[in-house]
């Protein structure tokens, strides 16, 4: 059966599709049946009509390792469900959600990813987050010590947010691609980053 065949699935991709609003049950269904996957990949289908439910589904992906809802538009409203959704997987290494717009509510799912600690890669760029964001990615960075990749472009952390980033970036030794353009900083920041990638 479909069924069978879901629950065995480990990698779903179905990037830039253009996902209609009419096939968000049929969505939300398959993603709630395929409890071993392992991969999603949803980026730029701009799922803003749909993305409630697939976040309600994410949360039955208990071993999700890689995650892409990127260029989506997911609205400022399902952030709490999607913080829900990655307290449940332990297991998440790689989450991209760029291009969202997620603005402050943004934070929350910040928030939640600071209780995990298999975080390897993370892309929030274009999110428009602001200057609260800087003390949840410090948390974020904290706890996920092998943070490989973070990209944080667009997100108007400022100055004090940055600077804070940036001293907390000079514990963590196995990062190895790092922007954090466009995000209104000073000289200050400049020099806590020098530090930090002696």
């Amino acid at each position: 059966s479909v069924g069978v065949t879901l629950s065995h699935l480990l990698l779903l991709n179905l990037n830039n599709n253009d996902i209609p609003v009419e096939a968000s049950d049929a969505l939300e269904c398959a993603i709630q049946k395929s409890t071993a996957l392992e991969v999603l990949d949803l980026g730029n289908n701009k799922l803003l009509e749909v993305t409630s439910k697939v976040v309600k589904a994410l949360q039955h992906l208990n071993l999700i390792k890689k995650l892409n809802l990127s260029s989506n538009n997911v609205p400022s409203c399902v952030s709490e469900e999607l913080a829900a959704a990655i307290k449940s997987s332990k297991c998440l290494k790689k989450l991209w959600l760029y291009g969202n717009n997620l603005q402050s509510s943004a934070v929350v799912i910040l928030e939640a990813l600071s209780e995990l600690s298999t975080l390897k890669v993370l892309n929030m760029n274009n999110n428009q987050i602001g200057r609260e964001s800087g003390d949840a990615l410090v948390s974020v960075i904290n706890s996920n010590i092998e943070l490989k990749e973070l990209r944080f472009v667009s997100n108007e952390l400022g100055t004090a947010g940055g600077v804070r980033v940036a001293q907390a970036l000079q514990s963590i030794c196995t990062l190895k691609s790092l922007d954090l353009g466009d995000n209104i900083f000073s000289q200050d920041v400049s020099s806590e980053l020098a530090a930090a990638i002696k």
